[in-house]
């Protein structure tokens, strides 16, 4: 009997603190990392539209503005891809999140279809935090296809922004 009061004990303790310190409980400040990823696929969107190659380029981490080839000239072709205006989009996330003492990332991977009243475009992008480097902090890599073209992306892009040529 006594053991089988510690064994209810030990489950009760345990099923009431098992979960108590996850590591993302508060530290995204009540923002939800869909909700990043809406966001930022909303300023994307919004940037092409607009032609407004700074916003655009703001968006990217120092990282991804020191690593990425020719990103202006990407910007401005991607504007030019870039045909309609918003009608919908729907978008799923894939993350990486890891807490280590104060050290806090997260990768967010998103993949969008934008439907514009001229087009369908997928929109996938990756979007890095760290809390100890700013520089990773921003966009990484952006790829934008329309959707007839969707197979052609290949997975091993680099920072920058990336469509079918």
């Amino acid at each position: 009997m006594k053991r089988l009061n510690a064994v209810i004990s030990a489950v009760v303790f345990l099923f009431f603190t098992g979960c108590s310190s996850y590591p993302h409980q508060s530290w995204l400040e009540d923002r939800s990392l869909d909700k990043i990823a809406d966001d930022r696929a909303s300023e994307i969107v919004t940037a092409l539209e607009n032609g407004d190659q700074v916003a655009i380029r703001s968006m990217f981490s120092n990282q991804a503005l020191n690593e990425a080839e020719e990103l202006d000239d990407s910007i401005l072709s991607a504007i030019e891809y870039y045909k309609g205006n918003l009608v919908s989009s729907n978008g799923t996330i894939a993350t990486d999140e890891s807490q280590n003492g104060k050290k806090k990332t997260f990768k967010i991977r998103a993949d969008y279809t934008i439907l514009t009243d001229l087009e369908t475009y997928n929109l996938y992008f990756i979007e890095k935090y760290n809390s100890e480097d700013e520089n990773e902090n921003g966009l990484y890599l952006i790829w934008l296809s329309k959707d007839s073209e969707k197979d052609e992306y290949e997975g091993n892009y680099g920072a920058g922004i990336y469509f079918p040529s």
